[in-house]
């Protein structure tokens, strides 16, 4: 092999791994929000972090027992975006929701 030819795998092996261990960009882990009720039976998720450029999401399958407005969660969850369409809330297929309860 030569030099050219080793260096660019080199090169292409290190940018490879350097995102191992890391969440996607579009996955979102342990994150705390809290459950809006939008009326009309659609309810939001406003993060106290940022997800992408938005705090307010729609979560596309959020459990009937969790819809409670002021509701306070835990997430994690994944953008479920589809190419070329906008959206008014960013549309999140959560991996898991559990309540989060304050004394």
């Amino acid at each position: 092999m030569n030099r050219k030819a080793v260096l660019c795998c080199l090169t292409l092996l290190i940018a490879g791994c350097s995102d191992l261990g890391e969440a996607p960009k579009d996955e979102f882990v342990n994150y705390f929000g809290t459950i809006v009720d939008h009326g009309a039976g659609v309810f939001l998720l406003e993060s106290d972090r940022p997800i992408g450029l938005t705090h307010t999401v729609y979560p596309t399958n959020l459990p009937p027992q969790f819809q409670t407005n002021g509701m306070r969660v835990i997430f994690s969850g994944r953008l479920d975006i589809a190419p070329g369409v906008r959206y008014i809330y960013l549309p999140l297929k959560l991996s898991s929701i559990r309540g989060v309860y304050i004394n």
